[in-house]
Order: C-alpha cells, then structure tokens, then sequence
C-alpha cells in the first residue's frame, strides 16, 4: 500500500475508534449508550452557549440524540459516572479502576486544610446522605467556610465535593439543578 492509504486507513481508525467514521453509527438511547463505550471519556461542561459539550459530542455520533438520553443512561441505567476536577463521564465497568486511585485526593492540600479547619463537615455530610440516601447541596444547612472556595459558599458543599473525589458518594442525578448526591452504598453494594 502507499504511504498515502496507510495515512487514510489510520486516521479512519482513529476517527471511527472514537464513533466519528463512517458517519453516525448509533441511534437512540441504545445508541447513546454505545456512543459513550466508544469514546471511553465524555466531557461534561455546564456552560451552554449554543448547546453543552456533550450534547454537540453526541449529537456528532448519534442519529436522533436527545439530551433525555443522556441523563436516562448515566443516571437511571447507571451505564457510567462522573468523575474529576475536570468532568468526564466514564463507563461504569471502569469505577473499580479509578475506585482505586480516588484515595489519593486525601493528600491534596487543600483537602487537608479544609479538614483542619472544618473537621466535622465530611462525616454530618456523609453520615445524612447514610440516613437520608440521596440529597443535594440545597438540602444541607452547611456552615460558612472559613476561605474562600470555588466548591462552594457552605462547608457542606467543600464536603461533597471532597467526598465525591475520594469516592464515597456518586452523583445520582445531573439533570438539571440541584445536583443530587448519595453514598456509594446505596448505589453499589
């Protein structure tokens, strides 16, 4: 073969590893769920311009993608979770792999210093989403933080957030506001 058709082949591998070639492959919900496996990463962004990141990704791969589509396999299939500082949406089958490196968020120093100076706030946090199950920010009194964070103005809502990095509570619902959250238990057992 020539160099040039060994160019093509590869970038249409590359292309169609990430369900790009030859055009939209999947449809529907079925098709939504396909799309993500495919891909093994999706971007989550909250900024809508014209439209959100993943919508735009998916609407690329998916004939007849509805945004519906996306919240029904992440969050009532439970086909994949959301994880990190920067938001990407992972397949479930992968959680045993990043379960394992979540632990090391407890040496972040910023975590260390909020456990200093807020030394109750993860475990009243996690201790209610045990009594309650899944619960959003809104729904905790909190406590005025002590600096300044972008997680949040409450000490409830840092505390989420760091629990959710650790891995002892997921996301349960993302359609919308308020974001629901509830421990790992009640998801996995």
């Amino acid at each position: 073969k020539s160099t040039l058709h060994r160019q093509i082949s590869s970038q249409r591998f590359i292309i169609g590893r990430q369900g790009l070639w030859p055009g939209r492959r999947f449809k529907g919900l079925g098709g939504t769920t396909s799309a993500i496996n495919q891909i093994e990463a999706l971007q989550l962004d909250p900024l809508n311009i014209t439209a959100r990141s993943q919508e735009i990704a998916l609407h690329g791969r998916v004939l007849d993608f509805k945004l519906g589509h996306l919240y029904q396999s992440a969050y009532e299939q439970r086909n994949f979770f959301d994880y990190g500082g920067t938001l990407f949406l992972y397949p479930m089958k992968e959680f045993p792999i990043w379960r394992a490196i979540m632990p090391r968020t407890a040496r972040y120093p910023r975590m260390k210093e909020f456990k200093k100076n807020h030394p109750r706030a993860m475990n009243e946090v996690l201790a209610a989403l045990r009594g309650n199950g899944p619960m959003s920010n809104r729904d905790f009194e909190g406590n005025g933080l002590s600096q300044w964070s972008y997680r949040g103005r409450k000490d409830s809502a840092v505390a989420l957030f760091y629990l959710w990095l650790l891995g002892e509570v997921m996301i349960t619902s993302r359609n919308g506001l308020p974001i629901s959250v509830g421990p790992m238990f009640t998801t996995f057992s």
